[in-house]
């Protein structure tokens, strides 16, 4: 090819190409086969363009589809430990809310103690810090039922220390003085009864409470897990 260039360039510089036919036809062979290797090449070249870019394109798809993924299986975790979470405490609740329950019938059935204690001088045991108890179940468990509670513990309190009044009354006086500790005894059953009955007020406003939190309790917290294709759109 190089060649026949050169030919070409001395053919015309010294005007023989004008009397040589031979150089027309070289001249038109050279001219189709520059036309037919531009069209291959540029063909070529063309598609081999086409071909690359659709190889990055479908890199960078591949690219995107895993940063999609591992998203969402980041997303799926996270909310299968938050799920795990809510129902272990759900089930926390559950049992510290019976707990609760149990407490505040343990200061209904400890009034019979401290009668027996304090009136009538017998030694069985007084059940110790139950409204304290209460108290803290509520307080680190069921914050909603604080004011209920406090309610309940405050009845509690005015009840034993009516006991404890009516005790001191009645033991402050002789054993053989029957009319005397007959009084007190009334005495004590006449600011009792209104006391006991506040107290049994706020007792059943609790257990209503009390199983309305039960209620909710039971249902648990309810999640949609998502999924890749609905995380197509999350940034990487």
């Amino acid at each position: 090819m190089n060649t026949l260039h050169s030919q070409l360039v001395a053919d015309i510089l010294s005007q023989a190409i004008f009397s040589n036919y031979k150089t027309y036809a070289l001249l038109g062979a050279f001219s189709l086969l520059n036309l037919l290797a531009s069209s291959f090449f540029g063909g070529y070249w063309k598609k081999r363009g086409e071909t690359l870019a659709t190889k990055a394109d479908f890199k960078t798809l591949e690219t995107q589809l895993t940063a999609t993924t591992r998203v969402a299986e980041e997303v799926r975790s996270a909310i299968n430990q938050a799920d795990w979470a809510a129902r272990e405490w759900n089930a926390l609740q559950r049992t510290k809310l019976e707990e609760y329950l149990l407490t505040t019938h343990e200061l209904d059935t400890s009034f019979d103690g401290m009668r027996n204690r304090w009136i009538y001088q017998s030694d069985e045991d007084e059940a110790q810090g139950l409204d304290k108890r209460l108290s803290m179940l509520a307080a680190l468990y069921f914050p909603m039922l604080s004011q209920a509670t406090s309610a309940l513990a405050h009845s509690y309190i005015q009840c034993r220390m009516s006991i404890l009044a009516a005790g001191k009354a009645v033991n402050g006086l002789h054993k053989e003085n029957f009319v005397g500790r007959d009084a007190q005894m009334q005495k004590f059953q006449d600011t009792w009864k209104p006391l006991y009955a506040e107290f049994h007020k706020q007792l059943s406003e609790i257990e209503q409470l009390a199983a309305q939190q039960m209620q909710l309790l039971s249902v648990g917290p309810v999640r949609k897990i998502p999924t890749s294709s609905t995380l197509a759109g999350v940034p990487t």
